[in-house]
């Protein structure tokens, strides 16, 4: 249900473009009022979307774990992969494909209309979605607690640990979206093409996921998580070390980048969360994990405005360098409690042997 009411909340936003709809508004106030509107219903809509989303396939991974008798983790990586691939490569093919269709002919209306229909039917279409999680344990605990879980999250150190790689991510997408993109590449392509190499970046991010999953089948998910390290250092290193004015063609290195980046951040994270925090604590995970990806979506969009380039790099560079670390200090404390749960467990079953020895003389 979260899913379904965040894409309809996505498509109300493109309702509310009364330049899109050629409604003839010449009021500015008005204007404002809907753009205000349509990003309001858009931040709903995607917080309502990631989040399910991510609870969602931490389910299901607990499920086929359960169903196969192999762990959690061999599961999550691989589907992980499987979304990677059809999310990020169907964006790439909608993009292309309204580009196509703008320089065939279409107007520009024509091809908005198209599309939110189209997404009206996928938001019908995924209503008819079976749930995944257990509703006995999702109704468990006081409603105080369940409204507060996200919250109470904050003092468990491993999901600030391993919210560099989502700062990092966002931080790279305002640089190539503003900077890179409107400064740089827009003189020397064009406006259209521009906006078609975002689908570039969804293309490489889709290809990227079956080496992924080999590479976490033999090396874990550590590897991929020193690869997006690699890659959001490399971005900000290549801005500070290059000569913008006379780089020609290889802008697209920054496109490439922030495809590989993307294409850890939406699956191999996931992954890392879902392991870290199985079961009932997934919801509270996933809600603290897209509500730092907004938080830094914003900051990273108003300090690309105010910073200046060296600085906005270094920021990117020190970020990036911080990855691994959190990302290895969240598993010293994983390990940490799994030695301390199974102790316990221990403890108890010794516990109860001992009861019924006692019983039995």
């Amino acid at each position: 249900a979260a899913i379904v009411l965040g894409l309809l909340l996505y498509c109300l936003q493109y309702c509310m473009m009364p330049n899109a709809w050629d409604t003839g508004m010449h009021d500015d106030w008005e204007i404002r009022a809907l753009a205000f509107l349509g990003s309001i219903s858009c931040g709903a809509g995607a917080g309502l979307v990631w989040t399910a989303e991510g609870v969602f396939f931490a389910e299901s991974a607990r499920r086929v774990a359960a169903a196969t008798g192999e762990p959690l983790e061999s599961k999550t990586t691989g589907l992980a992969a499987v979304f990677g691939v059809w999310s990020l490569g169907t964006e790439c093919a909608v993009k292309v494909v309204g580009h196509v269709c703008l320089k065939a002919g279409f107007t520009t209306k024509k091809l908005f209309v198209s599309s939110l229909l189209l997404a009206f039917m996928a938001t019908g279409a995924t209503s008819f979605a079976r749930p995944v999680h257990d509703t006995d344990a999702a109704s468990g605990g006081g409603r105080c607690r369940r409204r507060l879980e996200a919250l109470v999250m904050w003092a468990d150190a491993r999901i600030w640990l391993l919210s560099f790689l989502t700062v990092g991510f966002r931080l790279i997408v305002s640089l190539v979206q503003i900077t890179i993109g409107y400064d740089f590449v827009r003189p020397i392509v064009g406006h259209d093409v521009m906006m078609l190499l975002s689908a570039l970046s969804a293309g490489v991010g889709a290809l990227m996921q079956m080496p992924l999953r080999r590479a976490a089948g033999r090396f874990g998910n550590a590897g991929n998580m020193a690869l997006g390290s690699l890659a959001v250092v490399a971005a900000g290193a290549l801005m500070l070390a290059s000569d913008m004015q006379s780089i020609g063609l290889w802008f697209l290195a920054f496109y490439v980048v922030r495809g590989v980046i993307r294409g850890i951040w939406e699956t191999t994270y996931m992954a890392v969360v879902a392991n870290h925090f199985p079961d009932s604590a997934s919801k509270a995970a996933f809600a603290n994990l897209n509500m730092q990806a907004a938080i830094s979506a914003c900051l990273a969009w108003c300090l690309r405005i105010d910073l200046s380039d060296p600085l906005y790099c270094a920021m990117v560079v020190a970020v990036g360098c911080a990855i691994m670390p959190g990302f290895l200090g969240a598993s010293m404390l994983q390990g940490a409690r799994k030695d301390g749960a199974e102790q316990s467990s221990g403890n108890d079953k010794q516990d109860e042997r001992d009861g019924r020895a006692h019983e039995s003389v």
